[in-house]
């Protein structure tokens, strides 16, 4: 929902964002007082969601935690 509309699952056009950052600790633990901020699109009508981790910045210290090296 994020790159497309309607909602996959429903069809329905009636999607809200939520800004990562105006969520309290929800995100991506990324240090002992880090946090990766995850935004969410929810539709309206099913209440299917998609949540995403925004910026560049933010998906390196991620991978920096949390990326196994093969």
């Amino acid at each position: 929902m994020k790159k497309t509309e309607p909602c996959p699952k429903c069809q329905s056009s009636d999607i809200a964002k939520v800004p990562g950052e105006n969520q309290s600790k929800i995100g991506v633990p990324v240090g002992p007082l880090g946090w990766a901020p995850v935004t969410r699109y929810i539709c309206m009508q099913c209440g299917f969601t998609e949540q995403y981790v925004e910026g560049a910045d933010n998906l390196q210290r991620i991978a920096k935690r949390y990326r196994k090296n093969s």
